[in-house]
């Protein structure tokens, strides 16, 4: 699968193309990065007060390319931006893909199944009866 490159499509399109990076920070204002090798370090805190994080705050597939991933970054600026302020519209990114068709028929037969974990369905089971017993609710008001 590759990204297509879209500049030329729509010329009057006000548009931004994709980011190849942006900072990661926590609640605190602690600044994170990562290097080629997938090792995430705090660079950076906004105070000296502030506590240190121990983890990052979201996972590494969250963040930027590095400068060795030169075709994640490639694919990033084919991407477009359209931001809301430019147009009066919403904001919105935009990524046409087109899949090879090689690798089409080997990535389904590839495909599995993965079940959601008992505490997922716990959950979904407990929402679904909230729910339900919010309809009855409804159905059969308290009598005054």
């Amino acid at each position: 699968m590759k990204v297509i490159d879209t500049a030329s499509t729509l010329p009057d399109l006000k548009r931004q193309p994709g980011m190849v990076h942006w900072p990661i920070m926590d609640d605190a204002r602690h600044t994170y990065t990562r290097d080629a090798s997938g090792v995430i370090s705090k660079a950076s805190h906004a105070s000296s007060n502030t506590e240190r994080a121990q983890e990052p705050p979201c996972p590494v597939s969250c963040f930027p390319p590095h400068s060795s991933e030169r075709d994640v970054r490639t694919a990033l600026t084919r991407c477009l931006r359209l931001l809301g302020t430019e147009q009066d519209t919403g904001g919105f990114f935009i990524a046409v893909f087109e899949r090879d068709t090689d690798t089409q028929t080997e990535s389904l037969m590839e495909m599995t199944v993965i079940e959601p974990s008992v505490e997922l369905r716990d959950e979904a089971s407990r929402k679904a009866s909230k729910k339900d017993r919010q309809k009855d609710m409804l159905k059969f008001p308290k009598a005054q």
